[in-house]
């Protein structure tokens, strides 16, 4: 795959999920998998995911809510060095099968559930950051679970990103440490890529913060629900 398609998906990617709090890997990741390898993937993505966090936290840093990050962030990190060590024991394929079955699960959840979220509560908080770390230690997407939690407070746009992007860095650093130190590395071509794709995150970002009220959200999500039950179904049968 080339560079430039490549560089439009991270664009994407970063404006949508700067401006809605959703979807920069559970993009990313299914549409890389199909020309690179897991593992590898797993890393790229990690490394674009916590750059992206890190524009939404300097963007709207002044609404970042500590109390939050305090228990879902401590939560997240230790379950996503769980979650990454997993990703090296348990058989690819299988583990390719099952990111195909919660991409279909959640995709046909959301779309059944749209209003649905967890109570605030610092023991859902708990919870919520340790499903979102563990999933995004073993395959590389913990936005729902983060989500499904943090927009049960009602929380103003800037809030709810700043936060969020805090709590992505602090669940991002942890496993992309574990990625490496198992040996897993970014594919040449898109390691040469970072070069070009990083400052495309921050353009990314800066459109979506100019435009974060004028981005059509519903149908943007329905539109990436429908390319994940997609995804999610060629991971399922064709690993």
């Amino acid at each position: 795959m080339e560079l430039i398609p490549i560089a439009f998906i991270v664009f994407l990617a970063s404006a949508f999920g700067v401006a809605t709090g959703f979807g920069t890997s559970t993009i990313l990741l299914p549409v890389l998998l199909i020309w690179f390898p897991f593992q590898e993937t797993l890393l790229f993505v990690a490394i674009l995911h916590v750059v992206t966090e890190a524009w939404k936290v300097l963007f709207f840093r002044k609404g970042i809510r500590w109390d939050l990050i305090l228990y879902f962030g401590l939560a997240g990190a230790l379950a996503a060095v769980v979650g990454a060590e997993l990703s090296f024991t348990a058989d690819e394929g299988t583990l390719l099968r099952v990111l195909g079955l919660f991409l279909i699960g959640y995709a046909v959840f959301t779309f059944r559930f749209p209003t649905w979220r967890m109570q605030p509560s610092v023991k859902n908080e708990l919870i919520g950051g340790g499903l979102s770390g563990f999933f995004a230690g073993i395959f590389g997407i913990g936005g729902p679970e983060r989500g499904a939690v943090i927009s049960a407070y009602g929380l103003p746009k800037s809030v709810y990103l700043a936060t969020t992007g805090a709590i992505g860095i602090a669940i991002d650093v942890p496993r992309i440490a574990i990625y490496l130190y198992e040996g897993a590395k970014v594919p040449t071509t898109l390691a040469w890529g970072l070069v070009l794709f990083i400052p495309i995150t921050l353009a990314g970002a800066i459109f979506a913060k100019r435009f974060a009220d004028s981005l059509p959200e519903a149908q943007y999500k329905n539109a990436v629900l429908i390319a994940l039950i997609l995804l999610g179904l060629k991971l399922l049968l064709f690993p």
